[in-house]
């Protein structure tokens, strides 16, 4: 099966149903309401919408940076309003993400480059292949076609964040095209997609009938824009998977935080082992690390949830007596079900 047979396009509420959002953005929707509305003058203009016979490269590097300096306005755009609002709860006032172009970090860091992508503040400093959501932009890309000879560079993007970003859940992925942008969230099963809408003004159209729709599209931008990363992609409210990890067992599922190296049950993450993931199915990662005094691995595994947890098989190994199998300092689920995958973790001596 291909992954464009496993992509499903969703409208954003269920979408949001099925990332286990729908309550944050009911929420949300009550305090920000129609703060957005009435921005239709201040929305940039991009160029008219080529034919549909027309689609394909942008053209000059240059011509790209200026199409995702458009977004970059809009992103101020929303600030500028944000302010104006005193009453705003403060977890809608700011957002945790910077967003970056490719021209920020070497070309090479990163291959292909994404043309830009929305950073954590905090991870800004580890470089372009920690990017939380990635951006393919296309100005001239036309509907329907732009999918179908793009999809392939948005799911190397997302393949990319897979194997840079051991926490991951999932990798959520703007597509911005002429005045629209859109959102691809690809799990360990495939992709789902929504349509976020117009958020650029497209030369010749009429601003003032464009005026809700930019109000709709910008509020639902900015909701993914301030949510936290660990409900937005990432698991534990840990940087990456490296330094020190407490992997509680004592919850159901398993719950990830910062450590102490004053504990001895603290996982001490080292190094992850460079090795290619696959962009679906299950997949695998191993961190050098060490427990109390012993040398060991971290082992991250993604598994459809009707496999035998690898915890388990080993509690059964020891069980018969199997000689000569690992010692497990500890184990368990981190994430019971997420798109028919599980997110398993082992912490074993190194072998």
């Amino acid at each position: 099966m291909t992954l464009e047979e496993l992509g499903i396009e969703f409208e954003l509420p269920k979408l949001l149903q099925k990332l286990g959002l729908t309550t944050a953005w009911e929420n949300y929707e009550s305090a920000v309401g129609d703060m957005f509305d009435g921005v239709a003058d201040k929305v940039p203009t991009i160029g008219a919408a080529p034919t549909s016979e027309s689609s394909g490269d942008d053209g000059a590097p240059e011509a790209r940076v200026t199409y995702v300096g458009k977004l970059m306005e809009v992103v101020e755009l929303m600030y500028d309003r944000v302010d104006e609002a005193a009453t705003l709860p403060k977890q809608y006032s700011r957002t945790p993400y910077t967003l970056i172009t490719s021209q920020d970090y070497p070309a090479d860091e990163f291959p292909p480059p994404p043309d830009a992508g929305f950073v954590l503040d905090e991870w800004s400093d580890l470089g372009f292949g920690n990017l939380h959501i990635p951006l393919k932009a296309e100005e001239h890309a036309s509907e329907p076609r732009a999918y179908d000879d793009y999809i392939g560079h948005v799911a190397e993007y997302a393949l990319s964040a897979w194997e840079n970003q051991p926490a991951r859940i999932f990798v959520p992925v703007f597509f911005l095209h002429g005045d629209k942008l859109d959102l691809f969230v690809f799990t360990r099963r495939g992709y789902y997609l929504t349509s976020i809408g117009p958020v650029l003004h497209m030369e010749h159209c009429d601003r003032e009938e464009m005026s809700a729709r930019f109000g709709s599209s910008l509020c639902r931008l900015w909701f993914l824009l301030t949510l936290p990363a660990e409900q937005f992609g990432l698991f534990g409210a840990t940087r990456g998977t490296v330094g020190q990890l407490k992997l509680d067992t004592s919850t159901t599922p398993a719950t990830v935080t910062e450590g102490s190296y004053l504990d001895d049950t603290t996982v001490n993450a080292e190094r992850p082992v460079a090795h290619s993931v696959p962009i679906i199915g299950n997949c695998t990662y191993h961190i050098d690390a060490s427990y109390g005094e012993e040398k060991a691995v971290l082992k991250l595994t993604w598994a459809r949830t009707d496999q035998l947890p690898e915890g388990v098989v080993y509690r059964v190994l020891e069980y018969h007596g199997v000689s000569k199998i690992p010692k497990i300092f500890q184990s368990g689920v981190i994430v019971k079900d997420f798109a028919g995958y599980r997110l398993e973790f082992l912490v074993m001596e190194h072998c």
